[in-house]
C-alpha cells in the first residue's frame, strides 16, 4: 500500500493504483514552475489501469480553521475555492502534456495518461474538503453546503469531465476501490 500525508489526512492506495504527489515531481517543480512561477497543481494524480481511471485529487483541510475567510472561500463570496481547484486541474493537465512531450523523469507515465485521455478514458476529479464541526456550523449559518460547491466545480470543469466530486472523511465510504482516507 502506498501512503501519502496531506493536510492532516492519510491517503492510502493499494497496488491497483499508480499515484504521484504531483507538486513533488521534477517535471512539475523543475520545468513548469521555474518557467511559469504562477503555475499550481493538484495534490495527487493516480491511475488505475485495471479500472481505466485517471484520478486528480486536490486536498483542502479546513479543520481548526472555522474562521470567516475560509467560510467565504467555501461559499464563493471571496476567493472562490472552486475557481482555485479548476485552475489547478488545468495547470496539472498542462504538466501531464508537457511531461509526455519533454519529460526526463517520467515520460512513459505522462504518455500513458495522455493516451488514456486521448482514448476518451475516464477522468475523475475529487476535491477533498475536510471540515470540522465549527466550520460546518458556520457554513450552515451562511446557508451553503458542499453539494452547492460540487455543482459549481462540476460547472467549471465541464470542458474536461463531468465526473467531479467533493468529499471528506464523513462523506466517503470507500466508493473508489483501492483508496482509503483517514485523519491523522
Amino acid at each position: 500500500m502506498k501512503e501519502f500525508k496531506e493536510s492532516g489526512l492519510v491517503f492510502r492506495f493499494d497496488d491497483r493504483w499508480e499515484v504521484y504527489q504531483l507538486d513533488e515531481e521534477a517535471d512539475y517543480r523543475q520545468k513548469i514552475c521555474k518557467q511559469i512561477p504562477e503555475t499550481r497543481c493538484i495534490d495527487f494524480i493516480g491511475f488505475n489501469d485495471a479500472d481505466k481511471i485517471l484520478l486528480f485529487i486536490e486536498v483542502k483541510g479546513f479543520r481548526g480553521y472555522g474562521d470567516k475567510k475560509n467560510v467565504q472561500r467555501l461559499t464563493g463570496e471571496k476567493d472562490d475555492i472552486t475557481v482555485e481547484i479548476a485552475q489547478k486541474v488545468k495547470d496539472s493537465l498542462a504538466t501531464i502534456i508537457g511531461g509526455a512531450r519533454n519529460s526526463t523523469n517520467l515520460p512513459d507515465v505522462w504518455k500513458s495518461h495522455v493516451g488514456h485521455l486521448n482514448d476518451n478514458g475516464n477522468l475523475k476529479v475529487i476535491a477533498w474538503v475536510e471540515l470540522d464541526v465549527s466550520t460546518e456550523n458556520l457554513l450552515r449559518r451562511a446557508k451553503t453546503n458542499m453539494s452547492t460547491r460540487r455543482k459549481e466545480l462540476r460547472k467549471r470543469l465541464t470542458w474536461l469531465t463531468s465526473d467531479v466530486d467533493i468529499l471528506n472523511t464523513r462523506a466517503y465510504n470507500n466508493e473508489l476501490e483501492g483508496m482509503e482516507v483517514s485523519l491523522i
